[in-house]
């Protein structure tokens, strides 16, 4: 009779250990992220200009950058959690970076582009194509 108790007490610890592993997993996701894959994308018209911009510390650096039209810029995520780059009026959506990932878009027509990150609001940018 005690030989049962203690085979059912160490099944239960068992399934209590691995549901707890399981819990932490999931928060470790919901806290960082899943490391997405950033879709490659052929450039509509490139130049050969390549502008290269990078996340770090929350900021975009640098925050505001003029480009020529047919210039690519191109983000890379330097932080230590997952960022993105969405642009305001909705052309441009880079999905969520992973540490190290980066982002292209090329910059056809002639205006200014605000956009930000909708991971982390205070991160805010501007390219001015001219």
């Amino acid at each position: 009779m005690a030989e049962q108790k203690t085979k059912k007490s160490n099944t239960s610890s068992w399934v209590v250990g691995i549901v707890v592993i399981l819990i932490l997993i999931g928060a470790y996701y919901y806290y960082f992220g899943v490391p997405s894959v950033v879709p490659i994308v052929t450039p509509p018209v490139f130049s050969g200009s390549v502008e290269n911009l990078r996340m770090l510390e929350f900021t975009y650096l640098p925050m505001v950058l003029t480009v020529s039209p047919g210039t690519m810029v191109n983000w890379t995520n330097g932080d230590k959690v997952p960022s993105d780059v969405v642009s305001n009026d909705g052309l441009f959506n880079s999905g969520s970076m992973a540490t190290g990932a980066s982002y292209n878009y090329v910059f056809t027509t002639a205006g200014t582009y605000e956009y930000h990150s909708s991971l982390h609001p205070t991160m805010k940018g501007k390219i001015i194509v001219q």
